[in-house]
């Protein structure tokens, strides 16, 4: 889910994986992996991606905001 989420998130932002390779720092191959399910993606480079693509760490990870509160 998170690797559906990375991608989605690349795409909206009109991103390619070469462009936030770049800005991560990394290859296009590891970015390819990672949005394929390849490799965990690690907390810090998760950290990084978000700012990138201005995304909140809940929306790559799939959580809601829709989610109750209890009093």
């Amino acid at each position: 889910m998170v690797n559906e989420n990375v991608r989605a998130c690349r795409e909206r932002h009109g991103m390619t994986q070469e462009e936030v390779a770049e800005k991560l720092y990394t290859s296009k191959s590891f970015v390819n992996q990672m949005e394929q399910g390849k490799v965990k993606i690690p907390l810090d480079k998760a950290i990084q991606i978000a700012d990138i693509l201005n995304c909140s760490l809940d929306e790559l990870v799939g959580r809601t905001q829709n989610k109750k509160t209890e009093n």
